[in-house]
């Protein structure tokens, strides 16, 4: 039986914490959420959550929001509608910082 999804757990990973974000956001649209908020409810570090939303601004899935104080904010980029999977996995599967993500 297969461990994980796609057989990369590096890859199943980035896909389980990306999810959870984009869902997460999807439940508070229009509002955006903290990366403190996101890392609470994905149950990850706030410096993955971090990376993960700044990837996912550098492929047009989110984009960075102005609030208070000076924890990241993030919300969706564009209407949540228009967004697939292809998308998430276009992203996930780009080159992070120049260099290709496994």
């Amino acid at each position: 039986m297969q461990e994980n999804l796609l057989d990369s757990p590096d890859l199943h990973g980035r896909l389980c914490l990306s999810s959870c974000i984009l869902a997460e956001l999807l439940r508070r649209s229009p509002q955006p959420a903290g990366t403190g908020q996101l890392a609470q409810v994905a149950g990850h570090a706030k410096d993955e959550v971090e990376q993960m939303c700044k990837h996912l601004v550098r492929h047009g899935l989110l984009q960075a929001s102005a609030g208070e104080g000076e924890e990241g904010r993030w919300q969706l980029a564009g209407d949540p509608a228009a967004m697939t999977l292809a998308d998430l996995f276009s992203a996930l599967l780009a080159p992070a910082d120049g260099q290709a993500l496994s």
